[in-house]
């Protein structure tokens, strides 16, 4: 991303899409360059045939003999709140050159001195917080489902196992009948809780038969 923003600043007054762009995004954010205004500074996003290098301000204010650099900033980067003319190009606002040498640091209180790679990876971060916490409920909903349906069928079979299709059956997550597990309560035990011996012992019985029956 930093890198993009880095091409469209060189881009910046020969690519008229791109010019477009940098300025959108900075003035609707309210930030300059990629981390820094200064960035703007040391970028070579102007050369000879923008400027009169002839001229007395270019040379006062050129600060790389290696490339035109300047301590010029696009007008997207003004400050809205600032409530004095923005300061951000000395090569045009010639009257008031002198600031940036007497006065630099109202120079940034005119610019917004905030980079754009931060803001912009706020709107990222939190589609992707989003995107996160939607999966985690997703997931959480499928395993509820899950559960509740293992539920249903364990009950299902259960009523089927007390030969009573149409009537009510406990119903469990993992339990006896299960993968050969055999331990706990049978279900003559959950289901006729306080009957007689005899009840219970006939019930356990055919509730084996069944098993067997359905296991095989």
């Amino acid at each position: 991303m930093g890198h993009s923003i880095h091409i469209g600043m060189t881009k910046y007054l020969r690519d008229n899409l791109w010019k477009i762009t940098i300025d959108k995004i900075q003035f609707d954010l309210q930030c300059c360059g990629i981390h820094s205004y200064k960035e703007w500074h040391d970028v070579a996003w102007m050369n000879k045939y923008e400027i009169n290098e002839k001229s007395e301000t270019v040379k006062q204010f050129r600060s790389n003999e290696s490339h035109w650099a300047f301590p010029v900033t696009p007008w997207s980067c003004c400050r809205i709140s600032f409530p004095m003319q923005c300061l951000h190009d000395p090569l045009q606002q010639i009257h008031a050159h002198s600031v940036w040498a007497d006065q630099p640091g109202l120079v940034a209180e005119s610019l917004n001195t905030e980079g754009c790679i931060s803001k912009l990876r706020i709107p990222i971060r939190s589609a992707l917080t989003t995107f996160i916490l939607l999966i985690v409920i997703n997931c959480i909903v499928q395993v509820i489902i899950f559960l509740v349906v293992r539920i249903l069928y364990t009950s299902c079979r259960n009523a089927i196992l007390l030969n009573d299709p149409d009537g009510v059956a406990p119903g469990w997550i993992f339990g006896r009948g299960d993968c050969g597990y055999n331990r706990g309560k049978t279900l003559g035990d959950i289901m006729y809780e306080g009957a007689p011996p005899r009840v219970k012992m006939k019930q356990n019985d055919e509730e084996k038969r069944l098993l067997d029956n359905h296991e095989n």
